[in-house]
């Protein structure tokens, strides 16, 4: 699966290039030239699982906010929270809720010949339950412990009416605390690559593919494991923008652990404009 996943990631995106053609329709991706633009968002990812408390619903949320001046700078916020809902019939705590590690970032937006290429750098707070005995207590795990900070540079090239690009990050996770010591990440690198396809000047249908690779776990410099943790995942979803509100609602699947489920998501934004 490790030779795999980097030959499947180069051959979407020599694809994409390829076999991308001109239209004369509006492409639902293209954006304004705008002195400032606001967007709120909530997304959700649900998925049904089995455990030894029995099946359950789980959603893995997120509320955002994105500022963007003049299309060339930015800063986002997001705070995520989970909730499970117990399927049991006799079950006492049928909803459980917690929230999730929030994160802040910025952004720059530039071009480079025919590609838009961004650069954007954040930092997550450690502020969901993630110790096993709050986990045990409150019945839900919804942190890493980590503070994190990430680095992602990403490039995306119109080719009407197809819209197609890729990803590299890099991140570091430090200052987890354990009795003996302090926990770290010393690295995690992903790769992604993604295509927007115009359907109409409303519609859209998107695509990505993602790997990452996490070096094995750290306490005071000691590794906790042999080696690193290496997934692939893939997505689909079909995207309906118009008069600034947009809806996205799609699948995603992990393809390095096949026996995980497949997740719903689901995703809805409304920006604001001003100077378009």
């Amino acid at each position: 699966m490790r030779r795999l996943g980097p030959l499947a990631c180069f051959l979407v995106v020599v694809s994409a290039i390829l076999f991308a053609q001109t239209s004369e329709h509006q492409r639902t991706a293209v954006t304004g030239k705008n002195d400032l633009r606001c967007t709120i968002s909530c997304s959700s990812l649900l998925y049904t699982i089995t455990t030894d408390a029995g099946p359950s619903l789980e959603t893995e949320s997120g509320l955002g906010i994105d500022l963007i001046i003049e299309e060339k700078f930015g800063v986002s916020a997001s705070m995520p929270f989970i909730v499970i809902t117990r399927l049991k019939k006799d079950e006492i705590n049928k909803f459980l809720f917690a929230l999730g590690d929030p994160a802040v970032s910025i952004n720059a937006t530039g071009r480079i010949g025919d590609w838009q290429v961004s650069v954007k750098f954040a930092y997550t707070y450690p502020f969901g339950i993630w110790n096993s005995y709050q986990a045990k207590e409150y019945m839900i795990m919804s942190g890493s412990g980590y503070h994190r900070i990430e680095g992602i540079v990403s490039a995306l090239r119109y080719m009407d009416p197809l819209a197609a690009g890729f990803s590299l990050s890099l991140e570091h996770c430090f200052g987890k605390p354990y009795r003996l010591g302090v926990g770290t990440i010393p690295f995690s690198v992903g790769l992604g690559v993604f295509a927007t396809e115009a359907l109409n000047s409303v519609a859209a249908l998107s695509g990505s593919l993602h790997q990452h690779y996490s070096s094995a776990p750290q306490i005071n410099g000691i590794p906790e494991q042999s080696s690193g943790a290496y997934s692939l995942s893939v997505s689909a979803s079909l995207l309906i923008n118009r008069n600034q509100r947009s809806i996205s609602i799609g699948l995603s699947k992990s393809l390095s652990d096949l026996s995980s489920p497949a997740a719903f998501t689901i995703e809805a934004a409304l920006t604001f404009k001003r100077g378009d």
